[in-house]
């Protein structure tokens, strides 16, 4: 019996994904809440990143008028 390992998730590539989430996550504890600006641009691999490792839906919840980007926030680890 083989097994497929998945590369990809959501269209972009696990490694790029691990690397956004390395820059979002908190320093403290990666399965805490994510509060993160971001250039609208990068979102959706913001949140794809935060889908795979947190199994969560972050939500955009403002936009910083001096940096033009937009503000996310995700619950953190949802462990069922």
């Amino acid at each position: 019996m083989s097994h497929t390992v998945e590369t990809k998730y959501k269209g972009f590539e696990i490694s790029y994904l691990e690397n956004v989430f390395n820059d979002i996550k908190d320093s403290e504890n990666w399965k805490n809440p994510i509060d993160c600006t971001c250039p609208l641009r990068k979102a959706p691999a913001i949140f794809a990143a935060i889908a795979y490792y947190h199994a969560d839906i972050p939500v955009v919840v403002g936009f910083d008028e001096d940096t033009s980007h937009i503000i996310i926030k995700g619950n953190g680890y949802q462990a069922w």
